[in-house]
C-alpha cells in the first residue's frame, strides 16, 4: 500500500533491458485529483485482467472519477494493432467504464449500455483504434502482445513504438505507458 494517499502502485516490467534487470518493479504514479483515464490496447487478456480495476481504483481514491477504456480484438497481436491504425480498420470492440456523473452516452446501433450504481459501462462494436485513442485524453495507456509471441521482444519493439507514437501524437498531455504481461 502506498504511503502517500495520492499515489497508487502500478506493476510494471522492464523487459527491454534483459538479464536480471527484467525483474518486476513498482512505479508510483500520481492519481489526478479529478479523473483518471486508462486505456488498454490488447486482446481478451486486457479485458479479463482489467475488469475490476475501476472498482479497485475507486476504493483507493474515492474522490477520483475513473474512466477505463479497453480496445481489443480476441487473440490480437501487436503487429495487427499497428496495421489497424494505419488502415483505420473498424474492427475493435471498445469497452468503456465511466464513473463521471456527467458522462455522456452517445447512442449508437452497435452499442450496449449497462447502467450501474454509480457509473456507466458501454460495449461498442466496430470502432477503429484511432477513434478509441482520440475518445479521451488518456493518462495511462497499456499494451500487450498475443500470448504465443509475448516473450519475443523482436515481435514487440517495432510495432509498439509506432502505436505509442500515434497515441502521443493525439494527446495534449503527458501519458504514462504500461505493459500487460500475458501468462505465457
Amino acid at each position: 500500500m502506498p504511503s502517500d494517499p495520492d499515489e497508487v502502485p502500478i506493476f510494471s516490467y522492464n523487459f527491454y533491458s534483459g538479464g536480471n534487470e527484467s525483474l518486476p518493479r513498482y512505479l508510483k504514479l500520481p492519481i489526478p485529483s479529478d479523473t483518471l483515464r486508462i486505456l488498454a490496447i490488447g486482446n481478451s487478456y486486457a479485458q479479463d485482467g482489467l475488469s475490476y480495476l475501476p472498482y479497485v481504483l475507486r476504493e483507493l481514491s474515492p474522490n477520483t472519477e475513473v474512466v477505463l477504456g479497453i480496445a481489443f480484438i480476441p487473440a490480437c497481436k501487436l503487429e495487427l494493432h499497428h496495421q489497424n491504425l494505419r488502415n483505420h480498420a473498424k474492427i475493435y470492440e471498445y469497452d468503456k467504464f465511466d464513473s463521471r456523473p456527467d458522462s455522456i452516452f452517445d447512442a449508437e446501433a452497435d452499442t450496449l449500455l449497462y447502467l450501474q450504481r454509480d457509473s456507466t459501462y458501454t460495449i461498442t462494436k466496430n470502432r477503429s483504434l484511432h477513434e478509441i485513442i482520440t475518445d479521451e485524453q488518456w493518462d495511462i495507456v497499456t499494451f500487450q502482445q498475443v500470448s504465443n509471441k509475448s516473450f519475443k521482444v523482436s515481435t514487440i519493439t517495432p510495432h509498439l513504438k509506432a502505436v505509442i507514437d500515434t497515441v502521443r501524437k493525439h494527446s495534449t498531455k503527458d501519458i504514462h505507458f504500461g505493459w500487460i504481461l500475458t501468462p505465457a
